[in-house]
Formats: structure tokens, sequence, C-alpha cells
């Protein structure tokens, strides 16, 4: 008998990988890999964390924030809190930080560096992966649906938002959204309102609250007139009434999914400085100019806008919108031979084309006024996010048409031949002019839009029109030789490998990156500040923080802010600064911050540092103030002064005053007399201290109060009295926060306009703050019910199904 060997595990999973490729899957995951392998290429210098990717508010907002939620769960806490900034935030009801997003997770395993960097790297190919599976279902070939994934993983749009951390990751699930709302348009079936649900959960839990409701509005469309969707027309959907079922019950899981993150949040915007709406001039801030428009054929066109005024004036929410000329022309040719078919598409494109024009155009004024939604929404610009996904979606169907084209044996009218031939030289007219004669270009170029174009950066302008014409120059040559039937088979990749180099290539090098060693140096006055070892905060003059710290050198820009404690650097070094860089604001600390903010170092401002536990302070040049000491100069232009006088984070006062509007505590604030120490500024009578002062007397006791215990999400202080007064403690108010006093409750006082106090009896006591806030624990209810729902809804069809198969 032959000998027969055992199967072994390599055999089994060489077996298992025949199968795989026999069955097809190796040629349908083909795609996905590649793009895939073109984002890994694109973002290879940061796969291993040594640089760090740094552009704009990555530094200042998303990665400070980040490593103190990272830090606080590690401990084995829930992040509700930021302590470092503006007397303290919430963290966890900002929705920005993004702790219960999914993809968070691989924070708590990897280094913060290395997951930070792999976070903004998968989302760009989770994006093209998303874009990819929808192309399929619009039944696009696999090179159009290619093309789409590329033009919009690659274009401009989604490299200028990788620095808005919480827009990169809820629109990388946007496409999903889209497909399975069609879907479930389509199919009618409620397991597809489910994953709706989830996809825009996933979405909201990223932060991106706008891509929310643009994600809901295309939804709404998308039921009314599902035939806006290209290559839609030969499909047959359920009755309106049965589609807008389906949507509200992808609304109802997508709400009850979120609710422990909503809650939270919707308690933190009502304090916010959103709830009332904005004005009109911070509204249409950023609206994009319609001389920008041509940022879609030459990227970077204008040159670096890097002082103040212009960086405010000209839209800088978006750095590049280079789509290039091959997108451009496949989109145009779908548009062209679709006809009318078409017209609901084009038409939805120029609403939100004409929406993020924003300030140049009355439209967006009127619906300011009369939709508040809109009065809720800042930086018109963001609008065009769904312009360039339907572009890129038009690109990729526009290729299919091409290719379709190309394969077929009829040559093209003598008109189209001599259109593409006369547009190829006139393209090749204008390079040659450039190539032969550049000053005369450029001094064009400069009276054209001299504007807005530095005289510097017209050299790069010159580079990117050459770039411009030989690309299009390439792409008009592929389409007249291959509609004349001369590359059947080789025309279609062609244009797709030129639309590839021309984003990975046009686009290369808009990611700003870091070394990791210098981001997180220490400077000297860092360390000044680290090697002492009280709890306290520091202020920097709104003089200093205006200082233009600019340098062309990222890395000597970015150790200039951190010797200037800039907005949020200092979270990693767990320094407390009384300012800070957080969204949304909240209202009125932000009117309290205004006393200091922008008025000299002045009476009653010294005061005010001083309740605010402000040891140190950092000015540009020298101050004359009481109490203040020179410790140590910096970037020769300021100076570190040391605060003798500064108060602890919490003390005692014994008496108190109520005032019963804004307008008085500004004015007591506004007084040179005032004293933190004198009186503590009440909202209302406090019963429960009313009631303490009947206790006797603990004569035997000297006032004195000790931080025992100082975390993210609690507090424990040791307090000695000898007879009943008040706990002050310069720590921001906020609902959520629990007080124990000796293990009993006890509330908490909204004092001196933003901070906490308790009222306390004679005798020594253990006081414990600890955030419990309630909006989490009911959302968290809520969602977990949800969850519960979901789950018992899949069994029950499981088990439906399964008897009706047995009952054949």
């Amino acid at each position: 008998m032959p000998f027969i060997a055992e199967p072994t595990q390599a055999n089994y999973l060489l077996m298992k990988l025949s199968r795989f490729l026999r069955g097809g899957y190796a040629k349908k995951l083909a795609p996905v890999l590649g793009i895939f392998a073109l984002t890994i290429l694109y973002f290879s210098d940061t796969l291993s964390g040594k640089l760090l990717l740094v552009e704009r508010d990555l530094t200042s907002f998303f990665y400070p924030f980040r490593s103190v939620w990272i830090e606080t769960v590690r401990q084995g806490h829930f992040p509700f809190w930021n302590p470092y900034i503006k007397c303290g935030v919430p963290l966890f009801a900002t929705i920005q930080p993004a702790v219960l997003y999914p993809l968070s997770l691989p924070y708590l395993f990897l280094p913060l560096d290395l997951a930070f960097n792999w976070t903004i790297i998968f989302h760009f190919f989770l994006a093209g992966a998303f874009t990819y599976l929808l192309m399929r279902e619009l039944k696009a070939s696999l090179q159009g649906s290619v093309a789409a994934a590329i033009a919009f993983v690659f274009g401009g749009y989604l490299l200028s938002v990788h620095n808005v951390l919480n827009t990169l990751l809820s629109v990388s699930w946007y496409p999903l959204v889209i497909f399975c709302g069609y879907r479930m348009f389509k199919d009618g079936k409620a397991r597809w309102a489910v994953a709706c649900g989830l996809s825009i959960c996933c979405m909201f839990l990223g932060g991106g609250m706008e891509i929310v409701i643009f994600a809901l509005a295309t939804l709404l469309l998308l039921c009314l007139y599902p035939k806006i969707v290209p290559l839609a027309a030969g499909e047959r959907f359920p009755t309106l009434w049965r589609r807008l079922g389906f949507l509200g019950l992808t609304f109802i899981i997508f709400l009850g999914l979120s609710m422990v993150q909503f809650l939270p949040f919707l308690e933190l915007y009502m304090l916010s400085d959103r709830s009332g709406g904005m004005t009109l001039e911070e509204a249409i801030r950023w609206s994009l100019a319609p001389g920008d428009l041509l940022y879609f054929l030459m990227p970077d066109l204008y040159g670096s806008r890097i002082n103040a005024d212009q960086y405010w004036e000209f839209q800088n929410y978006l750095k590049t919108i280079y789509v290039g000329p091959v997108c451009l022309f496949l989109a145009a040719v779908y548009f062209f031979r679709q006809g009318r078919k078409c017209l609901p598409l084009v038409g939805a494109m120029g609403l939100v084309l004409i929406l993020s024009l924003g300030r140049y155009t009355p439209l967006y004024t009127f619906l300011f006024k009369y939709f508040p939604l809109f009065s809720t929404l800042r930086y018109p610009v963001k609008f065009l996010f769904l312009f360039v996904f339907l572009l890129c979606l038009a690109a990729g169907l526009g290729l299919d048409i091409v290719r379709n084209r190309f394969s077929e044996k009829t040559r093209p009218n003598k008109s189209c031949q001599g259109f593409l031939v006369g547009a190829v030289l006139v393209l090749a007219g204008l390079l040659l002019l450039s190539r032969f004669l550049p000053e005369q270009v450029m001094g064009a170029a400069l009276n054209w839009f001299g504007s807005f174009s530095e005289p510097s950066s017209l050299p790069r302008v010159l580079h990117n029109l050459n770039r411009l014409l030989c690309l299009s120059i390439l792409s008009l040559m592929i389409i007249f030789f291959g509609l004349r039937g001369k590359l059947p088979r080789l025309g279609t990749p062609l244009l797709l490998i030129l639309l590839t180099l021309d984003l990975f290539l046009g686009n290369r090098g808009f990611a700003q990156k870091l070394d990791a060693v210098s981001f997180h140096a220490e400077t000297p006055v860092v360390e000044t500040l680290k090697s002492d070892t009280q709890l306290f905060r520091f202020h920097v003059t709104e003089d200093r923080r205006k200082l233009n710290l600019f340098s062309r050198n990222y890395r000597s820009f970015h150790l200039r802010r951190k010797e200037a404690l800039g907005y949020d650097l200092m979270m990693e070094h767990h320094l407390f600064d009384i300012d800070g860089y957080n969204v949304p604001l909240q209202t009125r600390y932000e009117k309290f911050l205004s006393l200091i903010r922008d008025r000299p170092l002045e009476p009653p401002v010294p005061a005010l540092l001083n309740m605010l536990n402000v040891k140190y302070l950092l000015a540009e040049g020298s101050i004359e103030l009481t109490g203040y000491v020179g410790i140590r100069d910096t970037l020769g232009k300021s100076t570190l002064y040391e605060n003798r006088n500064f108060l602890p984070r919490a003390f005692l006062i014994r008496n108190y005053q109520v005032l019963e509007s804004g307008q008085e505590f500004a004015e007591t604030f506004h007084n040179p007399a005032f004293d933190p120490q004198k009186a503590l500024l009440l909202e209302k009578e406090p019963q429960g201290f009313l009631a303490l002062k009947e206790q006797p007397a603990a004569t035997h006791l000297q006032p004195a109060v000790k931080v025992a215990t100082y975390e993210n999400n609690r507090m424990i202080l040791e307090v000695s009295t000898p007879e009943a007064t008040f706990l002050f403690m310069s720590e921001a108010y906020y609902p959520g926060w629990m007080a124990y006093v000796d293990g009993r409750e006890e509330e908490i006082l909204q004092a001196n306009y933003v901070f906490r106090a308790i009222p306390v009896g004679p005798g020594s006591h253990r006081v414990e703050l600890v955030m419990q806030p309630r909006s989490f624990k009911v959302g968290l209810v809520l969602s977990l019910l949800t969850i519960v729902i979901l789950l018992a809804g899949w069994v029950f069809s499981t088990i439906k199904k399964r008897s009706s198969f047995m009952n054949r």
C-alpha cells in the first residue's frame, strides 16, 4: 500500500489559496490592494513613526487632545475631562478627539506617534476602498472604479483635510454611506438600513458633524429622487413612502447607536458659542473665491499665503483642490455623453459649488438669514467636498464611456477629429511659448492675477502651467488615437496611468512632516516650568501670542512655538494653560477670558491671574508688576516671569456676595479693588452654606487646604476650617462634576462666574470631586438598548429564515 502523507498546515493553506485564486476573488481584490499600495507609497516616509504628520491643526489640536485621552484610558479612567487648558474643558463631549470611534482602537496598543500616522494613512485607503465599492455598485468597470477611487484619494481635497483629522475620518465613510443608502432604496431591505445607520454612526463618532449633515442631506435627496445617482436610470425602486420609511429607520438606528456620544455633545453645544448661531462675518469666513477655481487645474497657483491678513482674507481651509486636467476631461466626457440624463446631478453639483463660494454669492447670505442650520455652519468652502466627490465619480464613469468608445470599430466624425487636432496644436503652441518666452508669460501672469500671487511664486506658476499643458496634450492625443481604433486595449489603461501619475506627483509634498524628536523636544522655557513641582498654571500675553513666529523651516517654526508656549502644545508636557484651542468654545469662559486678553497688565488683571493660579507669565519685553520677577529671557523678544503672589488651585473664602447678571460680574471684575480672597461671587443664595453656619466652631483648627489627588476626572482635597466657609477652586464649572464631603454629596456652586465652590462646615474634611456626567449615563443606556434591539432583531430574523427553510 503506497504511503500517503498527512496533509500539513502549509498544504492546507496552499489549497485554500488555490481555491481563492480560482474563484476570481484575487482579481476582485487586486484593485483595492493596488489603492492600498499607492497610499502606502505616498506616505512611505511616515510609516515607522519617526516622522510625524504635523500639518496645522494636527499639532495644535488633534495630537494634544489624543495624547490626553489615550493617557487617561491607559491609566484605567474614562477621558471625560481635559484639565490642561482653560481651567478644564470637556474632552469626551468634544467629539473631534474621536474617543469612541471604532478605528481609534489601535491607539491603545501602538505607540502614539505610530498610531497617529497610521490613522491618517489608513483613512486615505479607506476612502478609496469605499469609493471603489460604490462605483462597482453603480455598474462601473474595474478601471472606471479605480479611476474614481484614485481621483478621490489623491485629489487635493482629501490631502487638504488630512490636517482637519475629524473631517478626514468622517469623509472616509461617506462613500460607504451612499453605497448602503443606494442599496437600501433599491432593494428595500432592512439590513441595508442597519448598515447605513452603522456607517453614519461611525462617521459621527469620527467627529465630522458637518459631513454627517451632508450625508443625511444626500440620503434625503437620494430618497426623493433616486435617479440622481449615475447609471440609476434603469433600476426600479420601491415607492416613495417605503423609501421614506427606510430613511427614517436609518436615522433612528444612527441616533440610537450614537446617543452615548450625542447627548454629551449636545450638552456642550448648548453651552457653547454655536448654540445661538454665529455672526454672518464669522460664518462666511474662508469662502471659495471664484479665482480659486483655477486650483482645480494648477496646484498651489497663488503661492503660499503666509501672513496673517492673507491667511484669513483668502480661503485657507483647503490647501489644494487640484484634480488635474485628466480627471476634468473624463468628467466632461461623462456629462456630455449622458446629456439630459445627468442634468439633476449637474444641478446638485452646481448648487454645492455656489454654496462653497459663500461671501461671493448672495444665496449664502439669504440662506444664513432664513435657514437656521446655515447660521451654525462655519467656512462655506466645506461644501466643496460634495462637488469634488461627485466630480471624481463622474470621472470614473467617463473613463468607462471612453473605454467603450475605444472598442468600437466606427471612427469619429471629422469635426470631432478636427477639434482634437486643433486643441492639441493650440496647447502645443502655448507650451512652446511658455518654454521659450518665459519672461513674457510671467509678466502676463503677474498682470492677470498679480493681486493674488507673489512675484517669487511666479516660477512655480509657470512650471505648473507647463505641466498642465503637457498633461492636456497627452490626454487629447490618447483620446484621438483611441477613437481612431489605434489603442483598443491600451487607451484606457494609459489614461488611468496618466491620471494616477498626475495626481500622485501633482499633489506630492502637501503633507507637512517633522521628525518625532523635534516634535516632542522640551525647550528651555518648558524645562523651567516642568522643574517646578507645584500645581500651577501659566499665561501668555496676547502680544506674545501675536508675535510673528513664522519660519520657512517647519522644525524651527515648531520649536519657536513651543518656546512661546503655543496653544495646546503643553498638554503632552502636563503643563496647565488658562487659554487654549478647543471646539466648540464655551461662551461663559470666553467672556471671562476677554477680561484678560488684549488688556494691559494693570489692576484688576493681576488679581484675576492670581485667582486663576497663574504662577508664570510669558510676556513680550519687560513688565513692571508687583510680585512678578523675570527668570528667563526667550527668543530675544520675551521674558518668562514668576508670580510670587499667585493663589493656590484651591483655597478658602469666608464671605460671599450674590450678583444677578453677567454685567454685574463684569463690573466687579473690572474694579481695580477686586480681591478674590475677600468675597466669593455667587448667582444665588447658598442655602446649604447658611445651614452649615449654625454648626459650632472648631476653634482648635487652622484654615488649610491640601490637594491630595489631582487627576483628569477626579480631585481629592483635605480641608480644615474652624468655621463654615467656601472651598473655592479655579476649576471650570461644568455639568457632570459631583462633589462629596466626607462621603456625603454636596452641591457644587457656580462661583466667580465660571468656577466651582463647595460649602464646608467647621472641622476636618475629605472633599472629593468626580466627573460623572448624567448625559453620558443616559446616552450609554440608550445606545446599549439600541444594540440589544438590533441583536434581537437579527436573532429573530435568523430563526425565521431557518424555520422557513425547514418547512419547505
